[in-house]
């Protein structure tokens, strides 16, 4: 081989075996990174809304663990007038067991629980439920009539058995349609951390921050009958289909990003939300409490609030920043409190 074609093989094989290390070691950087808190790596770009057709999403969520350990609790540290306390922004059916020890250890050393609500609706009599306008005892032209029989049997495939496991004797037309909705869209009743927290803590200390008939009126206001309709419809076309429901869908999405502690992808999904009115009328009523928990409780007291609460310029954790001046700091993996960056919650 000529001295020049030589030279210029052994530049190519160089050049080569240059790229395969450095693209080797990039990988290897890539899968070890540790998360930061709140600031992990998304697995793919947020979409707008859930195509069932894009398999890099659903593969991800098909094979994400059920007990996979949480990687950045949104676990907060509150300071004030030299008083600390505790904020957990809460995946509502996500279990303790998947925080990781050094947050899982924080959490149950806390004395008092703050809950968004104490009562709940397996706790409710059916008595209590018709008077405050849950239960409707006469519809003579009743909502379920509206409905078209595939659907109707499809709510009551779905909604019911769960309903009937405390409320034996209400049948799905007893139902107001919001609560109705509300159930529907909810996940099913797997106990998750707010419960397990609840049960963990004597009656005495746990307190809440509204009673779930205040909550079911402000849920009541926005509640959209025909939108309902269509979810059903989308729902029962999907099953037709051979689909996941997209409300099962879309936990499954959340559940993910919780898990993963992917603060970005979290906070574009619920920001994007096209109507957050309760949510943020909820976070302003309950900023004075929260304050107050905080300042009254003689032991370290701890606060849980649904995730979507955090997000925002009306988000809990800015409303706290900006107009409570609170000091917040987040969990590390090390077990200690960082300070966070607001601006990256808003």
């Amino acid at each position: 081989m000529p001295q020049k074609l030589r030279l210029l093989f052994t530049v190519f094989c160089i050049s080569l075996f240059s790229h395969s290390i450095l693209s080797a070691l990039q990988a290897t950087d890539e899968m070890t990174a540790p998360n930061q808190p709140g600031k992990s790596r998304e697995f793919c770009d947020l979409p707008k809304e859930f195509h069932y057709d894009n398999d890099e999403v659903l593969s991800v969520i098909h094979s994400s663990s059920a007990t996979e350990l949480i990687g950045a609790p949104f676990l907060f540290e509150l300071d004030k007038d030299n008083r600390k306390s505790l904020l957990l922004g809460s995946c509502h059916w996500v279990k303790i067991e998947q925080l990781p020890n050094y947050a899982r250890n924080i959490l149950l050393s806390a004395r008092s629980l703050v809950l968004e609500t104490i009562e709940s609706f397996k706790r409710l009599s059916k008595e209590e439920m018709i008077k405050y306008g849950m239960v409707c005892t006469s519809q003579p032209d009743c909502w379920i009539n509206h409905l078209e029989p595939n659907l109707i049997d499809h709510l009551e495939k779905k909604l019911m058995p769960h309903i009937r496991r405390y409320h034996p004797d209400i049948a799905l037309a007893e139902l107001t349609p919001c609560l109705a909705w509300l159930k529907y869209s909810s996940p099913e009743n797997n106990e998750g951390m707010d419960e397990q927290l609840q049960n963990l803590h004597e009656e005495t200390h746990v307190f809440s921050l509204e009673n779930v008939i205040g909550a079911f009126r402000m849920l009541e206001k926005e509640f959209d009958y025909l939108k309902f309709k269509e979810q059903l419809a989308f729902d029962y076309a999907k099953k037709q289909e051979g689909v996941e429901e997209e409300t099962n869908y879309a936990r499954k999405w959340l559940e993910y990003h919780y898990i993963n502690g992917s603060l970005y992808a979290l906070k574009d999904y619920i920001l994007s939300a096209p109507d957050q009115t309760s949510t943020i009328t909820r976070n302003h009523n309950w900023l004075p409490k929260i304050e107050n928990y905080h300042m009254s409780n003689p032991s370290q007291n701890l606060t849980v609030v649904g995730l979507a609460h955090l997000f925002g310029e009306e988000g809990v954790l800015n409303l706290l920043y900006t107009q409570k001046s609170f000091s917040i700091r987040q969990i590390t993996p090390n077990g200690s409190f960082s300070p966070i960056d607001i601006n990256d919650f808003k």
